[in-house]
């Protein structure tokens, strides 16, 4: 019958019960010891397991190995230790402990693993610093006393950093961001600060001052001036490490120009040129009161056909033309020009002439169409027998309106009409001319 003894037998002496002298002799087999006990009445056999302690004296050494890997970028720590021989080892018992001491008996120490006949056991990779020992166990579930304690220091994370790259070109006035690349592992998250406050908080890549698309970083257009943006890295909601970047911006500029010769008394306009980027419109006020908005270039006071600009003969006088540029709504930029607009020296005098369509004299339907030279926004008034009969805005000038190709013909009642067209150029008359109808019945 094969029975554990003690525990703790460093001298193999075993004090039995028994009423007569017990002849002990021992002799070493592998990592057990054989003893036999003879009485007078029965003789005993019992195996004595040897502490792993007194017959592993190198695994410590394997288990250092281990570690020493681990801090090298291996993902985890395997303790190792030499083979026991004997007929009944079952297997190995491997213990840990968070404190010390470390053993069964103070109740520190928590069963990891039972093994079978193998050498070695994966502990993976603790985050904190633990403690292992090994038993033995036979068939018979008799175990040994522990080995010596091994200490696990894991090592220490790698220092999180954070760098910061500018996208974009600020220093010309264009939009931009900063994005932040980390090494922080864990649950992430960046926080952008600029000039002291709160911006945005990125919690995942790309990490970008201004938010992203999923994909890139959005960039975002701000007024001239300088801007310290501040990325504040966090892991599982600590903060691991911080990098700071000042971003200067460029004004965004317009220019004018007078297209024309206003002084010359000739259409003129004028034109904005500017470096703004985003979403721009420009707004021209003219004397104080808008004008226009150009959503789009070429950005003109008074419009364009696509390509140039629309060009208007203002009366004589001084115009402030002042142009305000906005970026995504926000203005970024102003300039203002005093044109001067002069009487024409060398003036077409605009002139109108009326024609009699139909025969009245004859009883006949018939109207007056009038032809004149005048430009700018033109429109002609048609006056019968003293009173405003019909205004016409665009060509051919009817007196009794058209059906866009020809003048409709009215018939009147007997008599004499007088008829009198006023050409009107930009709202005011340049020309006018009257004609004596005589409609028989």
């Amino acid at each position: 019958m094969l029975g554990r003894c003690s525990k703790r037998m460093s001298n193999f002496a075993l004090a039995l019960l028994h009423d007569q002298p017990i002849l002990l002799s021992a002799i070493s087999v592998g990592a057990l010891v054989h003893a036999a006990f003879t009485s007078p009445r029965k003789v005993w056999s019992i195996v004595v397991r040897i502490p792993i302690k007194t017959i592993r004296l190198n695994w410590v050494r394997a288990i250092s190995v281990a570690l020493v890997l681990w801090a090298t970028a291996i993902s985890a720590a395997t303790l190792s230790w030499d083979a026991v021989s004997a007929p009944d080892l079952a297997g190995y018992r491997v213990y840990q402990c968070s404190q010390t001491p470390c053993e069964e008996l103070s109740g520190t120490a928590t069963l990891l693993a039972t093994l079978g006949m193998v050498t070695s056991f994966n502990i993976g990779a603790p985050t904190g610093t633990q403690y292992y020992m090994v038993t033995a166990y036979d068939l018979e579930n008799n175990e040994s006393d522990p080995s010596n304690v091994v200490t696990y220091i894991p090592s220490p994370p790698p220092t999180a950093t954070v760098s910061l790259t500018v996208l974009g070109s600020p220093d010309r006035g264009e939009p931009w961001a900063v994005q932040a690349t980390t090494n922080a592992s864990g649950t992430v998250s960046v926080q952008f600060w600029v000039n002291g406050s709160l911006g945005f908080v990125a919690n995942s890549g790309p990490y970008c001052s201004f938010g992203n698309n999923g994909t890139s970083c959005s960039r975002a257009l701000y007024p001239f001036g300088d801007y310290t943006v501040e990325a504040r890295v966090l892991s599982n909601g600590v903060e691991v490490a911080r990098q700071a970047i000042v971003v200067t911006t460029a004004a965004a500029t317009v220019g004018l120009t007078v297209l024309g010769s206003p002084d010359r008394g000739e259409p003129w306009a004028v034109q904005a040129t500017t470096n703004a980027s985003g979403t721009v419109s420009v707004q021209f006020w003219v004397n104080g009161s808008l004008g226009l908005v150009a959503s789009s270039g070429p950005y003109c006071s008074f419009g364009n056909n696509g390509t140039s600009c629309t060009r208007v003969l203002y009366p004589f006088g001084d115009y402030t033309v002042e142009a305000r540029v906005l970026s995504n709504g926000v203005e970024v930029a102003r300039r203002a020009i005093a044109v001067t607009a002069a009487p024409n020296t060398n003036p077409i005098a605009a002139t109108v002439s009326l024609t009699v369509l139909g025969s009245p004299d004859r009883g006949e339907p018939w109207a007056v169409q009038a032809t004149t030279n005048a430009s700018g926004t033109v429109s002609v008034q048609f006056w019968v027998n003293g009173r405003l009969e019909h205004t016409e805005s665009s060509s051919p000038y009817c007196s009794f309106n058209d059906s866009s190709a020809s003048c409709s013909r009215v018939l009147k009642s007997s008599g004499f009409y007088t008829v009198e067209a006023r050409v009107l150029s930009n709202g005011v008359e340049v020309a006018r001319q009257t004609i004596v109808v005589r409609a028989a019945t």
